[in-house]
Order: structure tokens, then C-alpha cells, then sequence
């Protein structure tokens, strides 16, 4: 046997051969030998005779599908933005993650306008929909959308004003429209 249970292992590292035991989590199999996947600890089960690294720290947290999450408008068009999601639910995450937000689930939008209700530099709350590898967002429902946006003209912080979604600048009177969440305006950071 390669690393002995209870030692340390690192990625690529061979704990062990395929006629000892199977590869289990945290080890993959390649030449007849079972090898860590990552930094941890090795464990084997001599009765399942298979081969497991346990990781020393803690997997960052990811943003999980269905959860909320606060994210930044980076890039937006007509019928796609992307976002930087930088908080999930109540806790931080250990980067930052990008999710692409579809006109089509943009809720109250009516056609591919997107651009006309979201602005680079908007904080929004959506919430998380993964498709494969990608992770999407939803701002479908009264929750979703903006809770805090900046005047496309002087950068001042929008407050808003009369109808759920008009907004105006406090510095310099401009009016915008956005997708506004039904709490705009009371996001705790």
C-alpha cells in the first residue's frame, strides 16, 4: 500500500493499487493505482476494501440551486446579463461566483427588454437555477429584482418614488425605471 491510513496525502499523490482496493471519494484510479484527488487525510475500509482522502479543510461554500443570493449586474443586454454573485442567503461566499440571468426569467419583463430594468452596478436579489456547469439565475416573483441601484447619469443612489418600479436619483433628480424587489431600498449587507 502506498500512503498509510491516517497520513496526509496530496492531489496526484498514490495511496494504494487497484488489487488493494477500489478508488472512493476524494481518489481517482489511473494505471492501476488509486491516487488522492486532493490534500487530506487517507482512509481505507478494509471490509469494502476501497480507498478514501477525507479533504483537511472545508470546501468553500458554493451557492446552492434554489437558494437566494445577492449579486452585481456586471454586463447587461437586451436579453442576457451577467452577474457577480457575491452573498448566498445569510452567509458569505469563498468567491466570487457569475450567473447569467435570461430575459425569459426576468419575471415581470415583458419581452427581451432587459437592458431597460437592469444597469450595470444594480444589487440584486435572485435566486439560483443551475443548468450543467452553468449556474443561472430567476428574478421571478415579488422579491426578486433590485434592492439597490446608482443613477445611470450622476452615480447617486436611487430612492424610489410613486409606482414599484420608478426610481429617482437624491443627488440630481433623474428618473429610471428598474425591476425593483418589493423590499428595495432595505438590504442589510
Amino acid at each position: 500500500m502506498g500512503t498509510e491510513s491516517g497520513q496526509v496525502a496530496v492531489p496526484g499523490e498514490v495511496i494504494g493499487e487497484v488489487e488493494e482496493g477500489d478508488a472512493g471519494q476524494g481518489t481517482y484510479e489511473g494505471n492501476g493505482e488509486v491516487r488522492s484527488i486532493l490534500t487530506g487525510r487517507v482512509h481505507y475500509d478494509q471490509e469494502g476494501k476501497v480507498f478514501t482522502v477525507e479533504p483537511l479543510a472545508p470546501s468553500p461554500p458554493i451557492p446552492r440551486e434554489g437558494e437566494e443570493v445577492i449579486a452585481r449586474a456586471i454586463s447587461v443586454q437586451n436579453s442576457l446579463a451577467t452577474l457577480e454573485i457575491v452573498k448566498a442567503s445569510d452567509r458569505r461566499l469563498g468567491r466570487t461566483f457569475t450567473g447569467l440571468l435570461h430575459h425569459s426569467r426576468a419575471g415581470r419583463i415583458v419581452g427581451s427588454r432587459l437592458k431597460k430594468y437592469l444597469k450595470p452596478g444594480d444589487i440584486v436579489r435572485v435566486k439560483i437555477a443551475y443548468d450543467k456547469n452553468l449556474i443561472h439565475v430567476s428574478m421571478i416573483g415579488s422579491r426578486f429584482g433590485a434592492v439597490l441601484a446608482y443613477c445611470s447619469k450622476c452615480g447617486g443612489k436611487l430612492e424610489k418614488r410613486g409606482s414599484r418600479n420608478l426610481l429617482q436619483c437624491e443627488d440630481c433628480g433623474w428618473r429610471e425605471t428598474r425591476l425593483t424587489a418589493s423590499d428595495y431600498g432595505d438590504l442589510k449587507w
